[in-house]
């Protein structure tokens, strides 16, 4: 078959993300080749991938490429340091062994079949992907369709080594995006070559987003959405199976409690989920008769966990505690929990009991007492009664009469 599933694995922390794929691809598509790109994994995780993988390549240490140190502050704006390794992902475009790859992200759940995307004909220096929800203008390198090539493999990696600030977020993502943006004419030399990108059905790829018009769009369209992308450093496998957060006013099923779902439904071999111990082993990068020996070694397999149980992610280097509750401080006051020293001053200390008489000039004190004896010496004077108010304003405007006409009646 010339056609094939490709995916990447960089490490053990995303071994349940791979498992789910390649089970969940093998429900509805039998017939094209499963294959994963893999490095730094134990030889453990490696044994348990040829079970489920029709071919796992493994990238040798000359050929990995690590973080550039021109794309390093870039990679530093998206707090991500998990994703140090991901420019690995551009060795998809080498396997020129088949005519056509559909790639794929593990951390994602599929809820449709997306094996029509094959039947899209695909030409050297094209791309088929869904727009990025972080920027639209680019495309999410979650899922993607082309056709492998060596001249394209090599324009990436010669771009990644001697173009400054070549990717926009320092992974494979800005890299990729650099040459399918449709910005340069395409010549005979390949250095100046452009790829073409043709974007896909955003329900291809979906990305959950906050925004207040994401969840009138799901559910209008929730029939169509074949894959969702759980992007970000926290995944499916981190959570509890009965974790919501994606609908929690309860129209939809938590997406997390669906990737569970399926995942548990898994049947090759043995019941998943599966539970691995030790996997932080031997690495198969080295080439030694030590590592031959422990390949054949048996993959150690526990029990599924009980939905009730604490369930914590024991793939990677976090452990996800539930969160603590919020509590409410709005009464409090601004800036209450700062621990400052308060100071006082001394005159406010000391202030005397009464207050100092105010000062009074000598000319003012001489008025006073004249106005008090004038009081003493005048009559009392009655004053008049005041005027009746007036009930419209415009009466107080009016002019006495000068000239009255007679009544005759």
């Amino acid at each position: 078959m010339t056609e094939a599933y490709i995916s990447l694995l960089i490490g053990d922390g995303y071994l349940p993300g791979a498992l789910y794929l390649a089970n969940r691809i093998r429900q509805f598509d039998n017939e094209r080749d499963l294959v994963i790109l893999v490095s730094d994994i134990s030889i453990k995780v490696h044994r348990l991938l040829e079970r489920f993988y029709s071919k796992v390549v493994v990238l040798l240490p000359d050929s990995k490429i690590a973080t550039s140190p021109y794309n390093a502050p870039e990679l530093h704006l998206l707090n991500r340091p998990d994703l140090e390794n991901v420019l690995n992902k551009i060795h998809i475009f080498h396997q020129t062994h088949y005519e056509k790859l559909l790639y794929v992200d593990l951390d994602v759940l599929i809820l449709n079949d997306f094996k029509g995307l094959f039947d899209i004909e695909v030409k050297e220096w094209e791309l088929y992907a869904v727009s990025d929800i972080g920027w639209p203008d680019y495309f999410n390198s979650g899922l993607m369709l082309f056709k492998p090539s060596a001249n394209v493999f090599r324009h990436l990696l010669a771009l990644l080594t001697e173009v400054p600030g070549v990717s926009y977020d320092g992974g494979d993502q800005g890299l990729i995006n650099y040459v399918f943006q449709n910005k340069w004419l395409r010549t005979g030399d390949d250095t100046k070559r452009c790829g073409v990108w043709y974007n896909l059905s955003f329900a291809f790829n979906m990305t959950l987003s906050n925004n207040y018009e994401s969840l009138p769009s799901v559910l209008r369209n929730l029939t169509d959405i074949k894959l969702v992308h759980f992007i970000g450093i926290v995944k499916p496998w981190m959570l509890k199976p009965s974790f919501v957060n994606d609908f929690p006013d309860g129209s939809l099923d938590s997406f997390v409690a669906q990737w569970w779902e399926q995942f548990s439904s898994f049947e090759n071999g043995e019941f998943l989920p599966l539970v691995f111990k030790n996997v932080e082993s031997e690495r198969i990068e080295e080439d030694s008769h030590e590592t031959e020996e422990k390949v054949d070694e048996e993959v150690s397999i526990s029990e599924p966990q009980d939905e009730t149980t604490d369930f914590k992610y024991q793939f990677g280097h976090h452990s996800f505690e539930e969160p603590a509750p919020v509590l409410d401080y709005s009464t409090e006051g601004e800036a209450w929990k700062l621990n400052e020293e308060q100071l006082t001053n001394q005159w406010d200390v000391d202030a005397p009991a009464e207050p100092l008489p105010v000062p009074v000039e000598e000319d003012e004190r001489e008025e006073t007492k004249a106005e008090a004896e004038l009081e003493e010496l005048l009559p009392d004077i009655v004053q008049p009664e005041p005027p009746a108010p007036h009930v419209f304003p415009w009466e107080a405007y009016n002019e006495k009469p000068t000239r009255v006409f007679h009544d005759y009646r």
